[in-house]
């Protein structure tokens, strides 16, 4: 998937350069005008990591069957550094605080209404679906009881990733079937900003306003 993303970079700078990139041409020059490409495209410094790292391995691989002579793709500056991101993760346990907050309680407490209650709800439930399926928010806010199989006698969740095209069976376990099973089968749609928010309270009604250690 990596290699596809980096081919399909290099056709966009061809066509917007009007060159041909071959083997002899992935140069220190070229690999400054491409990572310029790439940064006036807003990417960040990590995805520029992950294009250039896949040039490389395809320039190692083409240098080592004899397809090419340049080793240009050697020099410690081919791939750039990336950048130190503020993801948190959470662990198991707290995983679990969250599925058993008591959202009515703590709104009632934070004088939240009904409906920012309900949304509340609906966002640990969204969320808590994506801890268990691991899958990126774009495919485990669309899961559904018509993606349940079996297989050998147990159950799955038959998912194709809208990004990738790829399918994929997840387990299913009992909180994945008690979500589903509290809204008849759908979860509930919500924007992402509303969700982001929402998670943002919801870890903060929770006293998670620490950065956790990796």
């Amino acid at each position: 998937a990596n290699h596809k993303s980096a081919l399909k970079a290099i056709l966009l700078y061809e066509r917007e350069k009007q060159t041909n990139i071959t083997l002899c041409k992935v140069s220190t020059s070229f690999q400054r005008s491409f990572v310029a490409f790439l940064r006036d495209r807003k990417l960040s410094p990590n995805t520029i990591n992950t294009r250039m790292r896949s040039i490389k391995i395809i320039m190692q691989a083409a240098y080592k069957d004899k397809l090419t002579q340049n080793d240009d793709f050697r020099s410690n500056e081919f791939v750039p550094l990336t950048e130190t991101t503020d993801d948190i993760f959470l662990n198991h346990q707290q995983i679990k605080q969250m599925i058993d907050f008591d959202v009515k309680s703590a709104c009632l407490l934070n004088h939240k209404n009904a409906k920012a209650m309900r949304y509340l709800e609906y966002s640990r439930d969204i969320f808590v679906m994506g801890c268990f399926t691991g899958q990126r928010v774009s495919d485990y806010t669309t899961i559904n009881k018509q993606m349940k199989v079996i297989i050998d006698k147990k159950e799955f969740i038959k998912l194709t990733q809208k990004k990738t095209g790829v399918t994929v069976l997840i387990p299913c376990n009992d909180t994945i079937n008690q979500i589903l099973e509290k809204y008849n089968g759908v979860l509930p749609h919500m924007s992402l900003n509303t969700f982001r928010k929402n998670l943002k309270l919801l870890g903060e009604m929770l006293g998670w306003t620490y950065r956790l250690p990796l």
